[in-house]
Parts: structure tokens; sequence; C-alpha cells
């Protein structure tokens, strides 16, 4: 990674975006010819955020220059670029942990992008020769599975979050506390607005799949990955107690169902109603929400 820091440096920014997107794209085809879901460590992050704010290993309080202003820019320049670095940093950012939580920056700045023009999430599907059956260690043709996973994961991870920060006692008085419940509630609203435009580029799914004839031969949001989402959605939900986070859960699964059940009606997502099920595991609310997410599923395609 010292590598390719320094060679970061001799780069002017566009020129460095390429560079980060290209190691990026490298390190997770590794990990995924291992493994179904890449494993995240520390050292792509910390280049990832070296590069876009220009301040080493600094989240949270970084001001808005560097690299990231040049990527703001490049949105009509490169929308192809565009839509692979979100893919790759949707895959980077998991919210898997604390750590793992995109940044403020970086959220806004991929949102704007991608609420100004839904179709830049396809354009990498649009403009590649595709089989039905991609190459193990290839990285998604389309950022629609990581995009689904911030969407759904938010509320849940941000309540996490603020749990830890009151249980370490960082949020002491009362200007912090309002402090961080007023940037949480700009990140609330611009999760909002990603999923919103998640469910219109998945309504446009059928006609493209059709068009190039993959409908029902490729699943642009892999079936593979909704298991380990559900699973985490179940964990999260225990971990927080739902006594304490009802209205995070319930927003966590709405999403969840909507993304899902347009995702199926439209051929994105290819599963039966058994793996679904399955998928769901002891949860009865998990279990009830598939159950009648695939009677509505049924209903849009016969409609």
């Amino acid at each position: 990674m010292s590598d390719i820091r320094h060679s970061l440096l001799r780069r002017d920014a566009l020129s460095a975006a390429k560079e980060v997107l290209y190691h990026l794209d490298i390190y997770f085809s590794s990990q995924l010819q291992n493994a179904p879901l890449p494993i995240v460590d520390k050292g792509p992050i910390e280049l990832l955020e070296e590069f876009i704010f220009q301040v080493p290993k600094e989240r949270n309080s970084q001001p808005k220059v560097g690299s990231i202003q040049t990527l703001k820019q490049i949105f009509s320049a490169s929308p192809r670029f565009c839509c692979q670095f979100i893919t790759s940093v949707t895959a980077l950012y998991d919210l898997s942990s604390d750590d793992l939580i995109p940044p403020s920056d970086l959220l806004e700045m991929v949102v704007s992008w991608i609420f100004e023009d839904p179709r830049l999430i396809l354009i990498t599907f649009l403009n590649t020769p595709i089989a039905a059956n991609l190459p193990i260690g290839f990285l998604e043709l389309t950022p629609l599975t990581g995009l689904i996973r911030w969407c759904v994961k938010a509320p849940l991870a941000y309540k996490r979050k603020k749990k830890a920060s009151l249980s370490n006692g960082h949020l002491t008085n009362k200007i912090a506390k309002d402090s961080a419940a007023g940037a949480d509630k700009d990140c609330h609203l611009l999760y909002s607005k990603l999923h919103l435009s998640v469910l219109q580029v998945l309504m446009m799914l059928q006609g493209h799949l059709t068009e190039k004839n993959l409908y029902g031969r490729l699943g642009l949001v892999p079936f593979d990955h909704v298991v380990p989402l559900v699973e985490e959605i179940n964990r999260l939900s225990d971990e927080l107690n739902p006594l304490n986070a009802s209205k995070e859960i319930e927003l966590a699964l709405d999403r969840l169902a909507q993304a899902l059940q347009v995702a199926m009606a439209s051929g994105a997502l290819l599963c039966t109603r058994g793996m679904l099920l399955k998928a769901a595991g002891e949860e009865p609310g998990m279990k009830s929400l598939f159950s009648g997410m695939w009677v509505g599923c049924l209903w849009v395609r016969e409609g």
C-alpha cells in the first residue's frame, strides 16, 4: 500500500482516482477468487480515504478539500468511471463495523451522482459484453448490491454507532449530542434519496435484461449476496434489542422488502420462494416478510 500511496502523490486527481480504482479492482478480484464476499482489511480503506480527503487516517473531521472536489466534477466527464467507483466503494464500506460506515462526504457525493441520473448505476452493465455466467473474481457489473446494502443496513448501523458512542462516553454534553444527531439526520435523508433511486433503477432493468437476452439468466442482484445481508440484519436487530430500535428495524426491513420485491419482479434477483424462506432463517418476522413479499411479487408479474 505504501508504494501505491507514493505513486498517487505524483498524479493529478483524476489520474490518481483511476489508479485507486484499479488497485481496488485488483484487491476485490483476488479476494473474490477465494470467497463469495471480500474480506476487507484496513489497507484499502486507508488508501481510499487518504486519496479522497488528503488527510491521512482522519475520519469525520476532514475539511471539504482535496480530491473529493475533483471527483464531484467528473460525473459528466466520465460516468463509467463514476459507476465503477461506486461499485468499489460500496463493496469496501459494507457497514459491518463503525469504521466501515461510509464517510459523510463520500456518501453525499455518491448520492448526488446517482440522484442526478439514476441510470449511472447501469453504465457498466449496458456497455459491457456479458455472458450469463460471470467468471469467479469478477467485480459486479453494477453497484446495485452494495447500494441496497447501504440503504438497508444504514438505520441499524447508525443506531449501533450511536449506542457505542453513548456507552463509551463520547457524547457527554448537549452540544456534542445535538451535533451528532444533526449529522446523522442529514445522512438518513441521503440514504432515503438513494433508496428511491435504487428502486427506480431496478424498475428499469427488465427491459434492459430482455434486450440483452439475459432476462431470467443473469441476476444482477446475486442471491448469494442477499443471504449474508439477511443474516446481518437479523444479527444487528438482535444486538440492538427490538425494544430500543423498533423504528430502525422496521425501516431496514421495509427497505429490504421493497428492494428485493422490485428486484425479483424485474428479473434482477433470481430465486424461489423456498430459497427466500431458507434465507430468512428462524426469524419469524423475516419469514413473514418474505412470504408476503413473494405474493406481492407474483401479483406484480401477473399484473
